[in-house]
């Protein structure tokens, strides 16, 4: 398995990870949601961050952010998307690995960029 090719966020379907059983958490998620429609080819909510962040490390999505991830959302999906190529951390590092909070993953070329979509949220 590896990583998508794109080399811009602008290529690329962006998921996006969200707790949509809690409203707060579905109405925080939706200036991230706008600023991924704006600058990549669109954004995917499938509510399942292992099968998400899987279609990173296989290079069907371009990256995945989930700002409210649970470590059991991370674990795995990390693992498979470095084995692929690709980076995934949780923020500010991956040494926060076992603590709830937000996860950004996507192959070496877009994982800054999408780091500046997090950061222009205000999300970190």
């Amino acid at each position: 398995i590896r990583t998508s090719s794109e080399e811009d966020l602008g290529e690329s379907k962006i998921g996006i990870g969200t707790k949509m059983a809690i409203p707060s958490a579905r109405m925080d998620i939706i200036e991230l949601y706008a600023i991924l429609a704006k600058k990549s080819r669109g954004a995917l909510i499938l509510e399942s961050s292992g099968y998400e962040l899987s279609l990173v490390a296989r290079g069907f999505l371009g990256g995945y952010i989930h700002p409210f991830a649970e470590p059991w959302d991370k674990a795995a999906g990390m693992l498979q998307i470095e084995g692929a190529g690709g980076i995934a951390t949780g923020w500010p590092s991956r040494d926060n690995l076992f603590e709830p909070g937000i996860i950004a993953a996507a192959n070496k070329e877009i994982y800054s960029q999408l780091l500046d979509v997090v950061k222009e949220t205000g999300l970190i």
